[in-house]
């Protein structure tokens, strides 16, 4: 049964969105978020939540406030146990690790199959050491997306070996989280020793480097070129000792 969007402004300028019984998208203030995680937690049918910084917003509300505000570790205790939730959305909301270990917590206990995490900064390595222990073995994760997450080189090398212990998984966004070369080839390695991975991650190409050869491509197989520098010392010494013998047999 569907239901009409419904849209409520509160002196907190918050926005909601209620889509239908199942998929709700909120628009909202975070400084105020947790005023309806409880009510949330009620739904038992919800299985899609949604939310994201309204940055759009003012086209909907007047003077709406869309200023980041950090979360609180505790917020989404309430739907840690719940029963239908599989797909949950936190896109550029102020996340920190802190978050993560309660949503990591989630990840462990319900059944959450898809997790959207990209543009917080706040997740870093400490955040991806929570995830990596809710994925390992989970037979639910198939979408995880941490792009866009300062993840930098440890936690973008550390989410992907954790990844290899998730049986389910099907995707593994690692984009735009700074990581070096170097860290991006040790990914490459993994998703060559691992096929689960090969299939599901998702990250930057590694940056081609080509110097130019100092030597010609002989100088690639050192013992061959000995070989054949030796072949033309002796082939030298024969025109040597011939040209010596002609001489020899002319002055005779």
């Amino acid at each position: 049964m569907n239901i009409k969007p419904l849209i409520l402004s509160t002196q907190t300028e918050l926005i909601f969105v209620l889509r239908n019984h199942t998929i709700l998208n909120l628009l909202i203030d975070i400084s105020v978020l947790i005023c309806f995680i409880e009510a949330l937690s009620r739904l038992p049918q919800l299985r899609t939540l949604l939310i994201q910084k309204p940055t759009n917003a003012a086209a909907l509300v007047d003077d709406v406030n869309t200023q980041p505000t950090s979360l609180k570790p505790t917020i989404f205790n309430p739907l840690i146990a719940h029963p239908e939730l599989k797909t949950l959305s936190l896109i550029g909301v102020g996340l920190n690790h802190d978050v993560c270990k309660v949503v990591a917590t989630m990840v462990q206990r319900g059944h959450i199959s898809s997790l959207w995490l990209g543009s917080n900064d706040g997740v870093g390595e400490e955040g991806v050491k929570y995830l990596v222990k809710a994925i390992d073995g989970n037979t639910r994760m198939q979408f995880l997306s941490l792009y866009d997450a300062a993840l930098q080189d440890r936690g973008t090398v550390t989410m992907a070996y954790g990844a290899r212990t998730c049986p389910a998984i099907r995707l593994l966004d690692l984009r735009r989280n700074g990581a070096s070369s170097q860290a991006l080839a040790a990914v490459e390695h993994l998703m060559i020793k691992y096929a689960t991975l090969r299939q599901c991650i998702r990250i930057e190409p590694v940056p081609s480097k080509k110097p130019k050869p100092k030597m010609g491509p002989d100088h690639l197989i050192p013992h061959a070129n000995e070989r054949a520098g030796n072949t033309n010392i002796n082939n030298s010494n024969s025109i040597n000792n011939t040209n010596n013998s002609n001489n020899n047999d002319s002055t005779s």
